[in-house]
């Protein structure tokens, strides 16, 4: 499954991310029965404001949530993944 931002998204007075720079793909994949994989991969590309820089541990946290969710592993059980 593959997103993109169509619009623009703002934060206050300023664009964060023009339309179309704001990626994100979901592969899940059956491994063996009863098993999956999940791969996720976001990507911000031109048209991203400079102001969107630094926050790396967001991805990861959103990606280790988006694990817990499908392994149903409760949310709070364990520490964020990227402090």
């Amino acid at each position: 499954m593959s997103s993109e931002n169509v619009t623009p998204i703002r934060r206050y007075w300023f664009t964060l991310f023009k339309p179309g720079a704001l990626q994100s793909v979901l592969v899940i994949e059956h491994v063996a029965p009863g098993i999956f994989g999940a791969f996720v991969l976001n990507r911000s590309g031109d048209g991203a404001s400079a102001l969107t820089a630094g926050h790396e541990s967001s991805y990861v946290n959103r990606a280790a949530a988006l694990y817990r969710e499908l392994a149903g592993i409760k949310t709070d059980q364990e520490p964020p993944a990227a402090p």
